[in-house]
């Protein structure tokens, strides 16, 4: 079964409260069409009015509270999406705006009940008619009141519909470095089915997400390229950018290092290395997998200093590969499932 954001079913609250509030309208209106009040008695007219102050009311309360209650409890969710939902979006502001919104559907049936019971004591078609138009002013003023309100929920609504549909319960490889250094490359090398793409908070670049299944009934591993996410360093980024790359560490699995020795991507080693630097110290106690790409096109005391340096450094798991070519990719994907099974093993244990 393929997993899906936990938001991505939310239904959008309406635009604001006219919208809402002029489909209703209409619907109810149709029973005027229906009924002619000019040929109705005063018993039919008791019943039209009283149906016409029910489908106003529902079509207007039903269509609110669908966007209100496929909104997913913030608080129940993992602590992936759930601190990427803080982060994002302003969870007091949602919560008092909801809050908002639900006193006045509060409104709405109290005015329901009013003019339900007034409708009952309808002496005649002229007086039925004052009452709706009455009882219609009255809950135009309690929509349109939420305007505000329904146009930030709306908003709120949309962000987080648009998180990626990232798998907390899998094991993960997240794949990292500087731009052009092969990530994507990488992930669909070491897949076992066609990568997914999707959006992520505060970059406009797509996500690649790919999975390696070893057996049907095996072990399912995520994989994950992350540009414009883990492609500089963090301490170069606003508190909420930061934030939001975070959440990443809540997934459970290992953190793999790309590095360009050949410094083809554009970038130098010391930017990379800086890069690592910076993923080590924000993703302590993630294990952390070094790949040295493009060795068919770097020079080779380049890849000696470079592994020099990662040694020297404290990073003991370092692999020389061309993504592209296939060189090396088998043996690192090997050692990568390894440390997946031996991470998920002990945790049963």
């Amino acid at each position: 079964m393929v997993f899906t954001n936990p938001f991505s079913k939310i239904k959008l609250v309406p635009k604001n409260g006219e919208e809402v509030f002029r489909i209703a309208l209409n619907r109810a209106k149709r029973l005027e069409v229906k009924s002619p009040i000019r040929w109705a008695s005063v018993k039919r007219s008791k019943t039209l009015t009283q149906n016409y102050i029910k489908v106003l009311h529902e079509n207007i309360v039903r269509r609110i509270k669908e966007g209100l209650y496929s909104i997913p409890r913030i608080d129940e969710l993992d602590d992936f999406y759930r601190e990427l939902a803080y982060t994002v979006v302003d969870m007091d502001d949602f919560r008092k705006r909801m809050g908002k919104v639900m006193a006045c559907i509060k409104i709405l049936y109290k005015l329901r009940r009013e003019y339900l019971d007034r409708a009952r004591y309808i002496a005649d078609v002229k007086e039925a008619r004052k009452l709706r138009r009455e009882y219609t002013g009255r809950v135009y003023s309690v929509v349109k009141s939420m305007d505000e309100e329904l146009a930030r929920i709306r908003e709120y609504q949309r962000i987080l519909k648009k998180f990626p549909s990232i798998d907390p319960s899998l094991p993960t490889i997240v794949i990292a470095g500087a731009p052009n250094v092969g990530k994507s490359t990488l992930v669909n090398s070491i897949s076992t089915a066609k990568s997914e793409v999707a959006s992520y908070p505060f970059t406009t670049k797509k996500l690649s997400i790919g999975h390696i299944r070893l057996n049907p009934e095996d072990l399912l591993i995520q994989v994950i390229d992350t540009p414009g996410l883990l492609d500089r360093p963090l301490s170069e980024r606003n508190k909420m950018e930061r934030q939001a790359i975070l959440a990443l560490k809540h997934l459970k699995g290992v953190i793999v290092y790309m590095v360009d020795p050949s410094e083809s991507c554009g970038f130098p080693l010391s930017y990379q290395f800086k890069v690592l630097e910076d993923i080590s110290k924000y993703f302590e106690g993630k294990e952390i997998v070094i790949v040295l790409n493009k060795i068919d096109a770097a020079d080779i005391k380049s890849v000696i200093n470079s592994l020099k340096y990662l040694k020297e450094k404290g990073y003991t798991k370092c692999f020389l590969i061309s993504a592209l070519k296939g060189i090396g990719v088998k043996e690192l994907r090997e050692c990568l499932v390894n440390i997946i099974k031996w991470s998920q093993s002990s945790r049963t244990e």
